[in-house]
């Protein structure tokens, strides 16, 4: 969302905002967490205090928009949804944008004159434009809210990104699963190219946990026979992976298990897994029917056949992608219908 489209939605939502506000929400659009970020120790603490002053029970999860990539969530509801406020620290230490400068926030300051004078915001172009000099003159620094919006709105939020906030319902289930049972064993499936890969980075900086590749259990060329390779979703070492990774995973206690090198056709290394509250499996294949049940939260990533077909050639380039187009994709795509891999999965996302 665009900041003038976020300006809106928060000039409808929220009546009492005064300019001091709306400069709030222009600097968190360019700055992001960054400029209130020293540590996670302090933003732990800080979070902790405000959540035991937010009231919580029966509240949904919500957010709203803020521009640039970022969101605001409310902290009412977070606990009582299952977000460990870990979780929602380090949400919070991510929503770090690239290069922003007092020009990004003048540019912004030009629109709020703009929308001001045309009367799209609540509050009048003179009450801006005597609040924005002042603050011109102070050099652009962060804001807090105005009183008349604290009494009216009680706002308590944190900054988070806009793509991770897409998965806020997953995250939730999460740490509803993880407060009443250890561990907690998730498994990513998907077309290449749709953002498995991306998803499992945030798990696992989130919550610190594992994160398991199915592109390190692709069976070597000379055991790719033509029966294998007819058998959906042949082409994944799944009995190394049930051997190696399941008894470890779903018990919660540290294991080792081979990467496999698709240049080399060989196992590359050996990689120890600690003990977890968390597992995490990324991949086309994670859901083979050999290995599915022994997953609690099944997650389907799905994208657009074009978005696909751009993001391949863009990230592998003009001969690899023509071997997924020949090659990868058919064969993930006779597994997924083969299996219904989506219909079986709790989340379906398309980013």
């Amino acid at each position: 969302m665009r900041f003038k489209e976020a300006l809106l939605y928060h000039a409808e939502k929220y009546p009492e905002m005064a300019p001091q506000d709306a400069v709030k929400l222009a600097y968190q659009d360019e700055f992001g967490s960054g400029h209130m970020a020293p540590d996670e120790e302090t933003v732990y603490a800080r979070l902790i205090e405000e959540l035991a002053a937010t009231p919580d029970a029966d509240a949904p999860i919500t957010t709203d928009p803020v521009g640039r990539g970022f969101v605001r969530l409310h902290l009412a509801g977070t606990i009582a949804n299952g977000l460990d406020p870990q979780v929602v620290t380090r949400l919070f230490l991510r929503a770090k944008p690239t290069p922003a400068n007092q020009y990004g926030m003048e540019r912004r300051g030009n629109l709020l004159m703009r929308m001001a004078r045309e009367n799209l915001l609540p509050f009048s172009y003179c009450e801006m434009g005597r609040y924005w000099r002042s603050y011109l003159r102070q050099g652009c620094p962060s804001v807090h809210h105005s009183e008349a919006y604290r009494a009216a709105y009680a706002p308590a939020y944190r900054l988070i990104r806009a793509d991770d906030a897409q998965f806020l319902p997953l995250l939730a289930e999460i740490g509803t699963r993880m407060a009443r049972q250890e561990p907690v064993c998730v498994a990513i499936d998907g077309p290449s190219a749709a953002g498995k890969s991306t998803l499992a980075e945030m798990l696992g900086a989130v919550y610190g946990c594992p994160v398991l590749h199915m592109d390190d259990y692709f069976v070597p060329q000379w055991e790719r026979s033509t029966e294998r390779m007819n058998r959906p979703g042949g082409n994944i070492d799944a009995t190394r992976f049930a051997r190696e990774v399941l008894p470890g995973m779903t018990a919660g206690t540290a294991f080792s298990t081979g990467v496999f090198d698709c240049h080399t056709q060989t196992i590359r290394e050996i990689r120890a897994v600690p003990a977890s509250p968390l597992y995490v499996t990324e991949g086309v294949y994670a859901l083979h029917p050999d290995l599915a049940d022994a997953y609690h939260i099944r997650v389907f990533m799905d994208v657009d056949p074009t978005a696909q077909a751009h993001r391949i050639l863009r990230r592998n380039g003009k001969t690899i992608a023509a071997r997924y187009r020949k090659e990868w994709i058919p064969l993930e795509n006779r597994y997924f219908e083969a299996f219904s891999i989506k219909a079986q999965c709790d989340f379906v996302f398309e980013v």
